[in-house]
């Protein structure tokens, strides 16, 4: 793993292996997850408010597909085929809404760990980058980590490409330390 500080590229391995991208739980109804973004600023920080409505989570046949692909395919083609998915939308307040295009929830013993990827990166909205300067083949991807109560943290990062090494685990190269820290999550049931 590659010291994000000292490189422009961060990989992030999310320790999202095989088995989390094809193992999962299937929603029965739409879900609803809002957080808090939080991000240094000066001697403060600065926040904004996350919505998160999922109304389909990847079936486990789509999840499989999406492993083949970029097994076989590469980044590209699997970005590609996430695109075609439609399975709820992201909307940071006061910024753009972009569709969520896979989401799965790993249930542990005491919560879940649920990955969403989006159509495209989400940002605070006064640090939004032109459109033209963002790479097409760009993703969100987030991660939420919640009690058996709804409630826990999480974490989103822009996506440029995602690699899978030879044992299996999923790198997620991003454009340099662009993690953004997702509190006060909440699952709405």
């Amino acid at each position: 793993m590659m010291d994000f500080r000292n490189t422009k590229r961060y990989l992030l391995g999310v320790g999202l292996g095989l088995a989390l991208l094809v193992a999962g739980t299937l929603a029965s109804a739409e879900e609803v997850y809002t957080a808090t973004l939080t991000s240094a600023r000066g001697l403060g920080k600065k926040t904004a408010e996350l919505t998160l409505t999922v109304t389909s989570r990847t079936t486990e046949e789509e999840a499989a597909k999406l492993q083949k692909i970029l097994q076989e395919q590469g980044s590209d083609a699997a970005v590609a085929e996430l695109r075609k998915f439609d399975r709820g939308v992201a909307k940071i307040t006061g910024g753009p809404s972009t569709p969520i295009r896979h989401m799965r929830s790993h249930v542990g013993q005491n919560g879940a760990r649920v990955i969403i990827i989006t159509d495209s990166p989400l940002y605070f909205p006064e640090d939004a980058p032109a459109p033209s300067s963002i790479s097409k083949s760009s993703v969100g991807l987030i991660e939420l980590v919640v009690d058996n109560t709804g409630k826990g943290r999480g974490n989103m990062v822009e996506a440029l490409k995602v690699n899978l090494t030879a044992d299996g685990v999923f790198q997620v190269v991003t454009p340099g330390a662009t993690k953004i820290d997702l509190e006060n999550v909440q699952q709405k049931r």
